[in-house]
C-alpha cells in the first residue's frame, strides 16, 4: 500500500514540476513578447513608419472581413511599421505580424489596404507541412504614399522568398496543383 501512495505521490510531483516549467517558460516569452511591443510603441525600437487613425479611418479597417481581431470598434488604434514587423493596437485589442523567422511571400497595396502573407514550414521532420498566415492592414490617405514604396520593398522580399514554396514541393515530391493536394 505504501508503495503505491509512494508511485502516485512521485508522479504528482513530476506532473507538478512539469506544469510550473511549462508556465514559466509561457510567463517568460509573454514578458518578451510585452518588451518587444513596448519598445516599439515607445520608439526604442527602430520604426519606420507610425500613425494613428482616425475613428472613421478605424471604423474602416474594424469592418474589414479580415479585422476580426479587432473587438473594441470604437477604440480608434495606431499602427507601427518596423523592419522586422507590424504592430497594430488600440490599448485593447492587438495584433503583431512578425516576420522575423517567417517568409513574406506575397505583397499587395491596393485600395488603402496592404497584403502581406508569410508562410513556413510547421508540422513535424517526418511529415512536414507548410503553414501561412495572411495579414491586412489599413493605410490612411496620407501614407499611402511612404506605404506604397514601403511594399516595394516587401515585394522585393516576396521574389526572394518565391523559392520557398516551389523548393518545399521539389523536397516533398509534391506535385504543384491550383486546387491544393489533390
Amino acid at each position: 500500500m505504501r508503495n503505491m501512495f509512494e508511485e502516485i505521490a512521485t508522479a504528482f510531483f513530476i506532473l507538478l514540476l512539469i506544469f510550473i516549467g511549462g508556465f514559466a517558460l509561457y510567463q517568460l516569452a509573454r514578458r518578451r513578447r510585452r518588451k518587444k511591443l513596448s519598445s516599439i510603441a515607445t520608439g526604442e525600437s527602430e520604426v519606420l513608419l507610425k500613425w494613428k487613425y482616425s475613428e472613421e479611418e478605424w471604423t474602416r479597417y474594424a469592418d474589414n472581413p479580415a479585422s476580426k481581431w479587432i473587438k473594441n470598434k470604437d477604440l480608434p488604434g495606431e499602427a507601427f511599421i518596423t523592419p522586422e514587423s507590424i504592430y497594430v493596437t488600440n490599448g485593447e485589442d492587438e495584433y503583431f505580424y512578425d516576420f522575423v523567422k517567417k517568409q513574406i511571400t506575397r505583397c499587395a497595396f491596393s485600395n488603402s489596404f496592404l497584403d502581406l502573407r508569410m508562410e513556413w514550414m510547421g508540422g513535424s521532420k517526418a511529415r512536414p507541412v507548410q503553414e501561412y498566415q495572411d495579414f491586412r492592414l489599413f493605410v490612411p490617405n496620407a501614407y499611402k504614399e511612404k506605404v506604397s514604396d514601403l511594399s516595394e520593398e516587401f515585394k522585393a522580399m516576396t521574389e526572394k522568398n518565391a523559392r520557398f514554396a516551389l523548393k518545399f514541393v521539389e523536397d516533398n515530391n509534391e506535385t504543384p496543383s491550383l486546387f491544393g493536394n489533390d
